[in-house]
């Protein structure tokens, strides 16, 4: 009986354990990547599940099973991911993902990519933060967590990419999907891509945009002041 007793705790243990461990977000620089060949595409592609962990990956709504390595689509759209050993696209570490949204892949209609996990916002959180390369149209892309569309900052631009943050205190500790979608350009024209990693939890305030920038937004105000007072014909010094 207690040999009975015993086993049933321990099963109980395992799942608590093994739900605690589902419910975090995993996975947020994309380091977890295995890159797994599937033979005979025609693209190079790989397992998307082995490349996301955690992550499922979607074109329009249909999620996709294979994932571009060091590779971009010229037309369609797609979900890849970059490491260093690729041309372009890598912001840290080994792994970078990429999103490009174009046409759907073999079609001439416009088709979104989206990256999403569903997963418990840790407590204490405060704000997102992610690094990206945006290509492309303005706001081509979003950032939801269900389904809420996040008001993205841009913190600073470094090293060639751009860190954004976002409040989303109200979701800490709740199971949240969280997504990242590129819209693809309707009429078609040409890819919106972008590049992401990095993305963390924060149990900090969005901080404030970086003293160099707004540093520079005052030297263009003051330039522009000066400017508009020689035009006028004033003649104080700037």
């Amino acid at each position: 009986m207690k040999t009975l007793k015993s086993g049933i705790l321990a099963i109980l243990i395992l799942a608590l354990e093994q739900n605690g461990q589902a419910q975090g977000f995993v996975n947020l620089n994309f380091e977890s990547a295995k890159i797994v060949p599937v033979s005979g595409d025609p693209y190079g592609r790989v397992e998307s599940a082995s490349a996301f962990p955690g992550w499922t990956c979607y074109t329009g709504t249909t999620v996709e099973t294979l994932a571009l390595y060091d590779n971009l689509f010229l037309d369609s759209s797609g979900i890849g991911i970059v490491d260093n050993n690729s041309s372009f696209g890598l912001i840290q570490g080994q792994y970078t993902a990429m999103l490009e949204a174009g046409l759907a892949l073999g079609t001439s209609q416009p088709a979104n990519t989206t990256l999403s996990q569903t997963a418990v916002v840790p407590a204490g959180t405060q704000s997102l933060l992610f690094d990206a390369i945006p290509e492309g149209d303005a706001n081509s892309f979003a950032v939801t967590l269900n389904g809420q569309t996040l008001s993205l900052i841009l913190l600073s631009s470094a090293s060639g990419y751009d860190v954004y943050g976002a409040d989303i205190q109200s979701w800490a500790n709740q199971t949240a999907t969280l997504s990242f979608t590129v819209f693809a350009q309707q009429p078609h024209v040409d890819n919106n891509i972008l590049y992401l990693d990095d993305i963390q939890f924060s149990t900090s305030s969005v901080p404030e945009p970086s003293i160099l920038g707004l540093s520079a937004l005052g030297g263009l105000f003051l330039a522009w002041r000066c400017w508009s007072r020689k035009t006028s014909g004033e003649l104080h010094h700037c």
